[in-house]
C-alpha cells in the first residue's frame, strides 16, 4: 500500500514540478561552483531577489504572466498531439497588436477588452502562418515555429526601435490610453500588482476544466 501511496504521489505534476526545481538548482550550483562563488549565496540572492518581500513578490507575479498565457496555449496544443514551439514570436506579436490598440484607440474601460480580443486574434494568425505551411506544404510545425520567433523578434525590436518608439532615449511602444491598463489592487514602490493575475488564474482554471473535465478536452 505504501508503494502504491508513493507512485501515487509521484506521478503527480506537484511533485514533478518540485523534482524540476530541485535540479535546476543543484545545476545552478554546480555551475557557479565552477566558477568559484558561493551557492548557496547565489541560490538565496535569486530566492531573496523573488520572494523575498511582498514588493519582490509583486515583481515576480507580474513577470510571470507571459510565461503563464504561453504555458496554457502550449498545454492545449500538447493536448492536441501537436508541437507549439512559436508561443514566444505569437505572445510578442500579440503584444505589439495589443500596445498599437491601446495607443491608437481610447474607448474607455473598452479599450482593455478591445486589446485582450486584438492581441489574442495577431497571436492566433501568426500562428497559422506554419500551420498553413505544414498542411499545404509539409513543413515540421517545429522549424516553421522557430523561424517564425525569430521573425517576430526582429519584427518587435525593428517597431520599437522605429516607427513605434516612444521617445528617442527609450526602446518601448509609446503610452497607452487609461482605458488599456487593467485595474491595480496594490502598489509596493514602482511595482504594481494588478487584476491581470487573477484574470491568468481564471483563464489556468477555465483551460483544466475544459482539457480535463469536458467531452472536447478529452476528445
Amino acid at each position: 500500500m505504501l508503494t502504491k501511496l508513493l507512485n501515487n504521489i509521484h506521478k503527480g505534476p506537484f511533485v514533478d514540478s518540485l523534482m524540476a526545481v530541485g535540479i535546476a538548482t543543484i545545476l545552478i550550483g554546480f555551475v557557479v561552483t565552477i566558477a568559484g562563488d558561493n551557492p548557496l549565496q547565489v541560490i538565496s540572492l535569486f530566492i531573496c531577489g523573488g520572494l523575498g518581500d511582498l514588493e519582490a513578490f509583486y515583481g515576480s507575479m507580474m513577470s510571470s504572466l507571459p510565461l503563464i498565457f504561453s504555458g496554457l496555449s502550449l498545454a492545449i496544443a500538447f493536448r492536441a498531439g501537436l508541437f507549439n514551439i512559436g508561443s514566444e514570436g505569437q505572445i510578442l506579436v500579440g503584444g505589439l497588436a495589443a500596445a498599437l490598440v491601446g495607443h491608437f484607440f481610447n474607448l474607455g474601460p473598452f479599450t482593455l477588452v478591445l486589446m485582450i480580443i486584438t492581441g489574442a486574434a495577431a497571436g492566433f494568425v501568426w500562428s497559422m502562418i506554419p500551420i498553413s505551411i505544414k498542411l499545404f506544404r509539409g513543413a515540421h510545425e517545429v522549424i516553421g515555429c522557430i523561424m517564425m520567433n525569430y521573425i517576430a523578434i526582429n519584427l518587435s525590436l525593428f517597431l520599437v526601435r522605429g516607427p513605434f518608439r516612444a521617445d528617442a532615449s527609450t526602446e518601448k511602444t509609446p503610452a497607452i490610453v487609461d482605458g488599456g491598463w487593467w485595474p491595480e489592487l496594490d502598489k509596493i514602490g514602482a511595482t504594481e500588482f494588478s487584476m491581470a493575475i487573477i484574470f491568468a488564474v481564471f483563464c489556468a482554471l477555465v483551460i483544466w476544466w475544459i482539457l480535463f473535465n469536458r467531452p472536447f478536452g478529452f476528445e
